[in-house]
């Protein structure tokens, strides 16, 4: 015996396929975004010596010549809006240009950090940034100008 006719069920199964059409089709331009920019640093915090905070000559006088020991602390924000620290001395940071990516800071590792002991779930170090090096406000050069002026370039 044949089954009745019913249009709803073949515009139900229609609604489901074209549903799926506009979720795959949503998320290609996030990946593709995703992999090709480097996290955008929010926050640049430099971990200064105790003489360079009394003053604004003292922090000037310190980041004209700063040491590539002192730690720094980058936080980007992640893809869904998480930020996240990176914590390292400003010996592994070089300039970068690359052609095809929004990057302009890298990450040099010593080769015993390359592969980190990390959970599967978790994703790898980044070793890319975009730093905006533009000064904001009307206040002149900031610190951050002078430590960039000072940093290799790859």
């Amino acid at each position: 015996m044949q089954e009745p006719y019913n249009p709803n069920l073949r515009e139900a199964v229609a609604l489901i396929a074209e549903l799926l059409v506009v979720i795959i089709c949503g998320a290609i331009p996030m990946l593709v975004v995703t992999y090709a920019t480097a996290p955008f640093v929010t926050y640049i915090h430099l971990k200064l010596p105790f003489y360079a905070r009394r003053s604004k000559e003292d922090l000037m006088k310190f980041v004209n010549k700063v040491p590539m020991s002192t730690e720094i602390d980058l936080t980007t924000i992640g893809q869904f809006g998480w930020p996240h620290v990176y914590r390292m001395p400003l010996a592994e940071l070089k300039k970068a240009k690359y052609a095809l990516s929004a990057a302009n800071l890298e990450r040099v590792l010593p080769s015993s950090a390359l592969k980190p002991n990390r959970s599967w779930w978790k994703s790898s170090l980044p070793t890319k940034f975009y730093v905006r090096n533009e000064p904001v406000g009307r206040r002149g050069p900031s610190a951050w100008q002078k430590v960039w002026a000072q940093l290799e370039s790859v």
